[in-house]
């Protein structure tokens, strides 16, 4: 019985493995075009649209490698790395990430931490966090403000997403 539940699982896995092995290969390759980009990038416009096409790719690897660690985890092939971690490396990471979008759509992205330390599977909570913020912004209207912080106290972290927009709406 219990291998009628395995092979399903493991034939999703090889999936997930030949569909990450396929994928990584035009990233790759488009890494290459912006190694290459950069060389010929003559003013700041040029070479900061350059480190968001970067970091969209960079974004887009991170994404691959956590749907194939969630598949594993899922099938309990491997148990998710908890570790420690802080609040700063986070807001970095969505600063970089998020602005610009914001800003494209017209609205308007801030955050704040305290000093705080967050123990969790990091690839995980950046899922998480990467789709509220997401969603925050491109369902808000125009000229919002969307809102990342983290608050703590002496034995917890709380992260918010907020905004003044309508919701998703079905």
């Amino acid at each position: 019985q219990l291998h009628s539940f395995q092979r399903p699982a493991n034939r999703r896995n090889e999936s997930l493995r030949d569909a990450n092995h396929d994928l990584k290969q035009p990233i790759t390759k488009l890494r290459f075009y912006t190694d290459r980009a950069r060389t010929f990038a003559t003013d700041g416009t040029q070479t900061k649209f350059l480190h968001l096409v970067e970091a969209g790719l960079e974004e887009l690897s991170s994404m691959m490698h956590s749907i194939i660690n969630q598949a594993k985890i899922s099938t309990q092939l491997v148990a998710p790395s908890i570790q420690d971690i802080r609040a700063s490396d986070l807001t970095n990471c969505f600063q970089e990430s998020f602005f610009e979008m914001a800003e494209e759509r017209g609205s308007f992205f801030g955050q704040k931490e305290d000093d705080c330390t967050i123990r969790s599977n990091e690839i995980l909570l950046k899922r998480i966090i990467s789709n509220l913020l997401n969603n925050a912004i491109l369902h808000t209207p125009l000229g919002t403000l969307v809102y990342l912080s983290f608050r703590s106290n002496a034995r917890e972290c709380c992260i918010r997403v907020w905004d003044r927009g309508p919701g998703i709406v079905n």
